[in-house]
Parts: structure tokens; sequence; C-alpha cells
């Protein structure tokens, strides 16, 4: 079991969509556009690899999320930011900052809900997915669950060394993504995986796709 270090931003006053999230990640990837862990672009190249500073509007709420040297950075900049520009206009908040150690690795099983999409449907698996029966979709999901915790644990530099085991409780859903309709899920499942809250699974997870949180 791995602990890294983990800072939360929110902005509590604040109401804006779940498509806000890319706005939010565009004003702050603009403000810091030195600091590649703000986009994850380089020379205009996207930089692959779990992304250590997310953006996600979670019931409304902005928030920004660090961790391991996303954390870091969050605390030694965007800390005190209490203004957001969205579409043009400035939204002023109070700012509430979680800052803390998380635990990260095998555990016991804990139960997670996604609080946004979930989005593992991509076009290498899609036929596959689609023209399976149930019981083949759910061993696919659960492996697809697997592999996006571990790409995880491998941006983390984290070795994995027991088999991912889940279990999956979800419903399918239509996600509009890049004027596309895509596959997702929303629901809940259990793992044997210490995952921290808010952290996303999947595709698109620095705009805040497949974020997580323990159901207690």
């Amino acid at each position: 079991m791995a602990v890294l270090d983990y800072l939360i931003i929110k902005y509590p006053d604040l109401r804006l969509k779940m498509s806000d999230s890319q706005k939010v990640r565009g004003y702050f990837a603009n403000k810091y556009s030195s600091e590649l862990m703000f986009h994850n672009h380089e020379n205009k190249s996207f930089l692959y690899g779990y992304p250590k500073i997310q953006y996600k509007v979670i019931d409304k709420i902005p928030h920004l999320v660090g961790i391991s040297e996303g954390a870091i950075l969050l605390k030694e900049t965007a800390v005190n930011e209490d203004s957001i520009d969205v579409d043009g206009k400035t939204y002023i908040s109070k700012i509430e900052v979680i800052n803390e150690k998380a635990e990260f690795g095998i555990s016991k099983m804990n139960t997670y809900e996604f609080k946004v999409p979930w989005m593992p449907i991509n076009q290498e698996n899609f036929k596959k997915y689609a023209d399976s029966d149930n019981f083949e979709k759910e061993e696919l999901l659960k492996r697809i669950l697997a592999g996006n915790i571990l790409s995880m644990a491998k941006g983390f530099e984290h070795t994995v060394s027991e088999r991912i085991l889940s279990d999956l409780n979800l419903d399918e859903i239509t996600v509009k993504f890049k004027n596309k309709n895509m596959v997702g899920f929303k629901g809940t499942f259990e793992c044997n995986f210490s995952i921290p809250n808010y952290l996303g699974l999947g595709k698109s997870v620095s705009r805040g796709f497949g974020t997580v949180k323990k159901v207690n």
C-alpha cells in the first residue's frame, strides 16, 4: 500500500454544468501554461499518462484534484485562487481545501460510486462489446476496469502485486462527448484496491470523466 500526497480545491459557492469542467481546465491551463501538469501538452503534442491534476464538476460544484506531484503543484499555485473565468464571465467563490495523505493500492474490498460517467468503451473494443451477451459484457468491463486501475498505478510508479478483483453494478447510459454519442456507465462497483476520492478512471479523466467516490 502506497501513501500519496492528495489535495482538493472546491468552489462551493459556484454552480456549473458537468460539461463546464473542460472550461475550468482551460482557465487554469492558460493561467499556468508553463506547468505541464495543468494541461498535459508539450509543443502542441498531448502527453499520454495518468493526469496528476484533474478538473471536475461534481454535484454542480467545481473541484480541482491534485495527486502526488500534482498536489504539490496545486499547493504552490492554485490553492489561493478564489475566481474562475468561464465563457468570459468571472465567478468568485470562497474556497475549501482538503490536503492530506491518501492510501493507494491493493486493499480489502471497497465500494465506489461513479460520480461522473465512466467511459471505458473505445473504437477498438466497441464492436466486441456490442456483439457480446450480458455476461460477456460484464467480464469485458471488469477487465477494462482492472486495466484502468493498472494504468493509474503505473502513473504513480506503483507496482500492483495482486490480481485486481471487482464486482459491478452499473447502468449503461449515453454520454455526449466532443459532439458524439459515447457509451458510458453510472452506478457502483466493488474492488480490492484503495482509490482516493474524486480520482478518475478510463477515458478523459482530466476533464472529470470516470470520477469515483468511496461509498461508506
